[in-house]
């Protein structure tokens, strides 16, 4: 993303646009201390919560230019989940909805991230945060079976499981497992799926935990018609949040974001009031 359409996003974004000039000096800021650090920087995020952040990790950096980088998706994660609940997060990345989930809403975290760099920058922001007791890391690939896969591992947040015949370079195998074997007998509020076109597998490894799961986020970006039969089969309904308004609602088709990312809960007055009674967060100097 360029330099024009960074300064795009932060003025269009809800969150973002509120203080614009504060918000674009913040990216600013960010693009010159990152140019001279030897290393990753330690900046502040959102209720108390710190993350180790290196140049070229777009996810959160976006969060720290703009408070949630993906406003819908991560402002329901956020009014969403309580102490006590529990959030799958697949394909974890650094930490970014963990970090909301299990440092600012205080619910319990099941952490999927295959790529070892990466998955070290995701213990590294969980140790930060002194979260351990909360947050669990699983160094692993979610699927359909257990097996071992070869995984992209130079793409940062775009690295994805690798097809036969692909070439091999910049990639490593990694053990999959699936939500049901790994994580018996558990009943997820939320499961967090952003797993770049390998989320059909998730799910068809996740029959039991979607069964039982609260609400899903996740970014449909292959197979789309057999992943929304499957949360639909699961008895998911398709919903938007407006995090500015904290508005739920319930739609008969999915309507995605950008980035292909779509909401679905199982009982949408239920996450309505949630939502609604949700402790406030000042993010970017906006009480959310």
């Amino acid at each position: 993303m360029g330099v024009l359409d960074i300064l795009r996003f932060i003025v269009q974004h809800p969150i973002g646009r509120k203080h614009p000039l504060r918000n674009v000096a913040d990216f600013a800021r960010w693009q010159l201390a990152s140019r001279v650090a030897p290393g990753p920087i330690l900046m502040d995020w959102i209720g108390g919560i710190r993350v180790a952040v290196e140049r070229g990790m777009a996810g959160i950096t976006g969060s720290l230019y703009v408070g949630l980088h993906e406003p819908s998706e991560m402002g329901f994660a956020l009014h969403l989940l309580r102490p006590g609940d529990l959030l799958l997060d697949v394909g974890a990345n650094v930490g970014s909805y963990t970090l909301l989930g299990g440092g600012v809403a205080g619910a319990t975290v099941h952490a999927f991230e295959p790529v070892a760099q990466t998955y070290e920058r995701l213990l590294r922001n969980v140790r930060l945060n002194n979260l351990e007791g909360r947050v669990t890391c699983h160094p692993l690939v979610v699927g359909a079976a257990p097996g071992v896969v070869r995984m992209q591992t130079h793409r940062d947040a775009m690295n994805r499981v690798m097809t036969q015949g692909e070439s091999l370079a910049g990639s490593t195998e990694v053990a999959m497992t699936t939500l049901d074997l790994h994580l018996p007998n558990t009943s997820p509020t939320l499961i967090k799926i952003d797993v770049e076109g390998f989320e059909l597998s998730v799910l068809e490894g996740a029959h039991t935990s979607l069964s039982r799961a609260a609400a899903v986020v996740i970014e449909v970006s292959q197979h789309r018609e057999a992943v929304l039969a499957a949360l639909h089969s699961a008895g998911l309904t398709p919903i938007t949040y407006d995090a500015m308004t904290r508005t739920v609602t319930a739609h008969p088709e999915p309507r995605f974001t950008r980035g292909g990312n779509t909401l679905f809960v199982r009982d949408v007055d239920w996450a309505r009031e949630r939502c609604r009674t949700a402790p406030r967060t000042v993010i970017k100097g906006v009480s959310l």
